[in-house]
């Protein structure tokens, strides 16, 4: 199992410190060899056990590749914005002379 960990202030929330401690349980209880994880289903059986208070979703690599394929045929009709990169530099730069 891989436990991955993004950069200070990226997406983090509340949520993120609760998700943070119930992983901490669950390595405990992987630790003394109480638990064993070999999937993502595995830690999602696991961690309801370990922490009844909290309500723990598991979403199945079909519901994964389901959402997926809705998304793909969504974003296939969205316009393109051509040279945004450009546009969003520009703009700040406009901003920047202005103070």
């Amino acid at each position: 199992m891989q436990w991955s960990f993004s950069a200070t202030s990226h997406g983090k929330s509340q949520a993120d410190g609760v998700g943070g401690s119930i992983k901490a349980m669950i390595d405990r209880r992987l630790k003394t060899k109480e638990i064993e994880i070999k999937n993502a289903k595995d830690f999602y059986i696991n961690a309801k056990e370990t922490c009844p208070a909290h309500k723990i979703l598991y979403v199945s690599q079909e519901e994964i590749d389901a959402l997926r394929d809705n998304l793909d045929k969504f974003w296939s009709n969205a316009k393109k914005i051509v040279d945004l990169r450009q546009f969003i530099i520009l703009n700040v730069v406009r901003m920047m002379k202005k103070l």
